[in-house]
């Protein structure tokens, strides 16, 4: 092998990061906003005739500069007889040399970012052949940061990021969601007092002349953006997950002073590593590592069995680990499924919630409704894979494509949902190899016996959300009758199918009814053991939706006999009636439909009624009018100067 001459440019980057450990929904802001500086989305990329079979990569770097020098040897098989073959490189790096059977040949690098690799004969299909190319330069950084180095407490640190399109910034290599590299080394050589971070096992590291080389085997299929490189000072610890039939250790490398406070926190992450397993089937890389890295960045990168991390906040631990279940072995075929690994991570780390924290379940369920639910619009599919930012939306891509995962779970039930993920993700045509969104709604057909194409159509491809009023009375014998309303914040979806639960209660009992609602205005009459006195719509939250009323129940009096003034209402509220009506009570709820006042109606009225609303906090409100007939409900605004 050719050696390198290791030499450094007289340039840095002089910032220091400073972060601050952010919620749930501050880091994926932090991630999207990384991208927005580096917005340059290929215009062509490598078409690859060819299964890339196996790289040697050899790589030469500092921390404290940005200059890289690299020997990438490509061995593969043509799917068809081929004279060229070509890669994904930027062309702010230099093509020093191409070597063939130890001989060197013709290249051109276009300004496109493709090297073309000319063969001096035909490679014949089906035959196993490499190429090694010897390279160097300062690698230009788009998407999140592809070759970074920024500073820490004590030192500089370099890392990689080459999600969505940043790969070849730094190395040549087939940019795509087609083809995953089935074996990789990787040697890097970098400063004394250094230590480099990657996929796969460490299998040595050795100091000489002042240069210490790390070896890092990784033997399991990987997406060209999976592979990262992280290098600084360094320190390292292992924690160790027991499985039933299995031990998977967990390789830290930290900074030198956070490491007396990262010995807890990433101890933490061994259970929620048995969760997934439990959940979902066994670690994909069992035979080597899971690891995490340090890196100057708000966010995580979820690197296959080494993420990059901005800092061990639980629920990005969480989340960068879920991806070695979703984005890793299994990685979205093309970005405009990007949910598949971004919304079904953001899920996990919710469910770590749902099995820890429960206390914290509903609020994180609540929390990420309130940001879908703030816009009108979008989809979960991803049209436009141009947009960096619209591929790693925040609002959409995570959240949105999270809480599709837990309505499916709500629709398919938690038997189905859970056996059926458990067969897609180890699906021997899926399992280290790419999927698409109609393989995952194939696999949850199969489990539970449902047809998913209107759900998909509905919650996958359109765009917004639902909002209900729901309408119910019971009668004598405890008979309910309810009538569900439905209207949608965008134009895509004219009605969404879904079961709805609705908690009947009264102070001492309590059920819950789940309704198929099929179309707008469906009436239902199911019967209860018990007299209910309030309702909650979705009290567990399963369906994502806003801006919802309950109405405790129907209207048996003629609307037109009945007038409320002023509503808004500032004080009072008037109610004035006619016919034969014989007013009994009165009770005022919110939307949520809790009972906020009961009050009888003093006989002899004479068609009039004052309602003081005076202690009422300004918002929407609905009264309840009992008569000797029946009920109606009426919603009124309260207000204040």
């Amino acid at each position: 092998m050719r050696s390198i001459l290791i030499c450094f440019l007289v340039f840095f980057l002089n910032f220091r990061l400073i972060a601050q450990a952010p919620d749930h929904r501050q880091w994926i802001e932090f991630e999207k906003k990384s991208a927005e500086s580096f917005l340059r989305v290929p215009d062509h990329h490598a078409v690859s005739h060819c299964n890339i079979v196996y790289d040697r990569c050899e790589w030469t770097v500092n921390p404290n500069w940005n200059d890289l020098f690299g020997i990438v040897t490509t061995y593969f098989i043509p799917d068809q007889a081929i004279n060229t073959l070509e890669l994904d490189l930027s062309l702010a790096l230099v093509t020093d040399s191409i070597l063939y059977h130890g001989s060197g040949i013709s290249f051109s690098h276009s300004a496109n970012d493709l090297l073309v690799i000319n063969f001096p004969a035909t490679i014949p299909a089906a035959s196993i052949d490499s190429v090694s190319i010897y390279y160097h330069g300062v690698p230009q950084s788009t998407g999140f940061g592809s070759y970074v180095s920024q500073w820490h407490q004590t030192a500089s640190v370099l890392w990689t990021l080459s999600e969505p399109y940043g790969a070849k910034d730094w190395w040549p290599c087939i940019q795509d969601l087609n083809d995953k590299i089935d074996s990789i080394d990787i040697i890097v050589h970098c400063p004394d007092g250094n230590r480099t971070a990657s996929n796969g096992l460490l299998i040595s590291e050795t100091t000489n002349s002042g240069v210490v080389t790390a070896h890092w085997k990784h033997r399991y299929p990987i997406a060209t953006y999976l592979v990262g490189l992280a290098s600084t000072n360094y320190f390292s610890y292992t924690d160790t997950v027991l499985f039933q039939q299995d031990t998977v250790p967990i390789v830290n490398y930290v900074y030198p002073e956070d490491t007396p406070a990262c010995f807890s926190t990433t101890h933490d992450l061994v259970a929620v590593m048995q969760l997934y397993d439990t959940l979902f089937g066994a670690y994909a890389f069992s035979d080597e590592k899971y690891g995490q890295a340090r890196i100057a960045w708000g966010g995580g990168m979820e690197h296959q069995t080494m993420t990059f991390i901005g800092d061990f906040w639980p629920e990005l631990t969480a989340h960068e680990l879920a991806h070695h279940w979703f984005g890793d072995p299994v990685t979205c075929g093309s970005w405009s499924d990007i949910w598949l690994n971004e919304g079904w991570a953001e899920y996990l780390s919710g469910l770590v919630h749902e099995h820890f924290t429960p206390q914290d379940w509903l609020a994180w369920k609540e929390g990420i409704i309130h940001s879908v639910t703030s816009a009108p619009d979008g989809s979960v599919y991803c049209s436009d894979t141009s947009d960096i930012n619209r591929i790693f939306n925040g609002r959409l891509t995570y959240d949105k494509g999270s809480y599709l995962a837990h309505m499916l779970r709500w629709v398919c039930g938690d038997s189905a949902f859970f056996a059926g993920m458990k067969n897609y993700l180890n699906d021997p045509a899926l399992r280290y190899h790419f999927s698409r969104t109609a393989k995952l709604q194939s696999a949850l057909e199969q489990s539970s016996g449902k047809s998913l194409n209107t759900f998909f159509n509905q919650w996958y491809y359109g765009e917004g959300f639902p909002s209900y009023d729901v309408q119910w009375s019971q009668d004598v014998s405890n008979v309910l009758t309810v009538q569900i309303n439905q209207s949608t914040s965008h134009a895509s979806v004219g009605f969404y199918e879904m079961p709805v639960p609705i908690r009947f209660r009264n102070n001492t009992q309590d059920t819950t009814i789940v309704f198929n609602h099929l179309f707008s205005g469906q009436t239902f009459h199911p019967s209860i053991s018990f007299h209910a006195d309030s309702a909650d719509f979705d009290p567990e939250r399963w369906i994502l939706s806003a801006n919802n009323s309950i109405h405790i129940g129907i209207a048996t009096i003629p609307e037109n006999n009945l007038l409320l003034f002023p509503s808004p209402a500032n004080q009072e509220l008037h109610i004035q009636y006619s016919g034969n009506i014989q007013l009994t009570s009165f009770e005022l709820f919110g939307t949520d439909g809790k009972l906020i006042r009961d009050e009888p109606v003093m006989t002899g009225s004479n068609g009039q009624l004052l309602v003081h609303v005076e202690d009422l906090s300004p918002g929407i409100y609905i009264i309840r009018i009992n008569t000797a007939s029946g009920s109606i409900f009426r919603k009124f605004g309260v207000f204040r100067n």
